[in-house]
């Protein structure tokens, strides 16, 4: 097993306008139904707070189960309607990791590029974070069309 710091990257083309795709990270409605799609796993939104500016946050709660976990951060950047950076905290997971969103226009919509920086993992985690964020955008494609 190979530890090293790395990052998650993933890379997925929305045929909608890049402002939507933006909008949707901000938008706790639609971001509820994505990130938490049933189809990727077994789970139930209980609420999501968002504060959607730099130096704003977010709380989502998640119930698995018959357990609540919790997921938070803060925005480092945004810029509408190209990037979003914020930090990553779950409770089963306490390192503060750090998601940078860029979202590219292109002439049938747009793409987002997700790099999630894990630090210090085994290359089995960091393929799970991109298996697990390309069904999360998958999810976001499927919600927008």
């Amino acid at each position: 097993m190979t530890i090293k710091s790395a990052s998650a990257h993933v890379r997925h083309s929305f045929s909608v306008p890049a402002h939507t795709v933006f909008d949707a990270w901000l938008d706790p409605d639609l971001l509820g139904k994505w990130m938490f799609h049933p189809g990727i796993q077994n789970e139930e939104v209980v609420d999501i707070h968002i504060d959607g500016k730099k130096g704003g946050g977010f709380k989502f709660r998640v119930k698995r189960g018959d357990r609540v976990h919790e997921f938070k951060g803060i925005y480092l950047d945004i810029t509408r309607p190209e990037q979003l950076v914020f930090t990553w905290i779950s409770e089963t997971d306490p390192r503060n990791t750090v998601i940078s969103v860029t979202i590219s226009k292109t002439s049938k919509g747009c793409d987002v590029d997700v790099v999630h920086e894990l630090g210090e993992v085994a290359d089995e985690i960091i393929r799970k974070v991109e298996a697990r964020w390309q069904a999360e955008l998958g999810a976001l494609s499927t919600t927008l069309n």
